[in-house]
């Protein structure tokens, strides 16, 4: 199969994603063969490509959401045949999707909506998963007492698709910040009941709507940067949900307050295998809102091709920092 691969962690002015003819990846018992149609390309993609270089004799294959048709079934699989249209985020610690083919257990993947393309479906999975997880605790609702949320960064993937979560899944006010006319724009489309600018002074805002501070925070990038101004948006006993990797993150200045922090990654299931059964449960409810229409996809651009120089480009948009929605290669129109 061909797949984007390089070997040595670059920047992006060293870019060295090249197809490559690669083995198809080895199913394991539980594991699905999928035939990539679309996937997404994400921001975590372009940190991995910095700062991760393959084994010797190997290669790195980056990108793990994805849609596609299974191919394959593992003899200890159920409830997939070849044929079946699926999507999902794969396994951090495995080979990813910017290929032909990728291997997946079966348990952290569903039956794609019926009413989205391809390209529509691979925009959602991680996104929602993350999502899900970042806001939602025990019995999937948000923590008790928690009626006001605060999305900072609303006009991306996560951002996006976190609002739309909150809106169909809880009662929350859902405020969300973005600075430019077009990301408030689509902020706004997708459902926020309160949009403020990121670039100016956020609890001034607040205060401007009457509101003290906010019963939950999440921040989908540049979390360090917001962690000052934290306590003065998020009440005493507050929940602060963060989603980007630094190599440290100061969170003492919260301590007067008794915030809560919880970090989430959306593997982690997978990776611990601990009812990793849990992702494929959240994608059935996804699709369920979605072919309800209370959930459309993120799709905002789309790449059709597996080529290096679409991979280059989509790294170069992201690495701006002013994607709004997801941005999709579509391999099927290609083949």
């Amino acid at each position: 199969m061909n797949a984007l691969t390089y070997q040595h962690a670059h920047e992006l002015a060293e870019f060295d994603l090249h197809l490559q003819e690669v083995p198809l990846p080895t199913l394991r018992d539980s594991d699905l063969l999928i035939r990539v149609q679309a996937f997404a390309v994400n921001p975590g993609d372009t940190v991995i490509r910095r700062f991760q270089s393959a084994a010797p004799g190997q290669a790195v294959i980056l990108g793990w959401e994805f849609a596609g048709i299974v191919e394959q079934v593992g003899p200890h699989t159920t409830g997939f045949q070849p044929g079946d249209a699926v999507y999902g985020a794969g396994d951090l610690s495995r080979d990813g999707n910017y290929a032909d083919y990728v291997a997946v257990d079966y348990r952290v993947v569903a039956r794609k909506p019926a009413n989205l393309s391809f390209p529509e479906a691979a925009a959602l999975p991680m996104s929602f998963q993350t999502a899900w997880g970042a806001l939602l605790r025990n019995d999937n609702q948000l923590p008790a007492g928690v009626g006001t949320v605060l999305v900072l960064g609303g006009a991306g993937g996560i951002g996006s698709i976190a609002i739309q979560l909150l809106k169909t899944h809880t009662n929350a006010m859902v405020i969300a910040t973005a600075s430019r006319p077009a990301s408030k724009q689509w902020v706004a489309a997708m459902g926020a009941d309160m949009v403020l600018d990121h670039s100016q002074d956020l609890a001034a805002q607040l205060a401007q709507h009457g509101i003290e501070r906010v019963d939950m925070v999440l921040a989908t990038r540049s979390s360090a940067s917001h962690l000052a101004v934290i306590p003065q948006l998020l009440k005493a006993y507050g929940h602060l949900s963060l989603l980007d990797v630094h190599q440290s993150l100061d969170v003492s200045g919260l301590t007067h307050h008794s915030i809560s922090v919880h970090l989430e990654n959306v593997f982690t299931r997978v990776i611990t295998n601990q009812h990793p059964e849990q992702q494929g449960l959240i994608l059935r409810e996804l699709t369920k809102l979605v072919e309800a229409g209370k959930v459309t996809s993120t799709l905002q651009k789309t790449l059709s091709g597996l080529t290096s120089e679409n991979i280059r480009t989509a790294h170069e948009v992201l690495e701006k920092g002013e994607m709004i929605g997801k941005l999709v290669l579509d391999l099927g129109s290609a083949r």
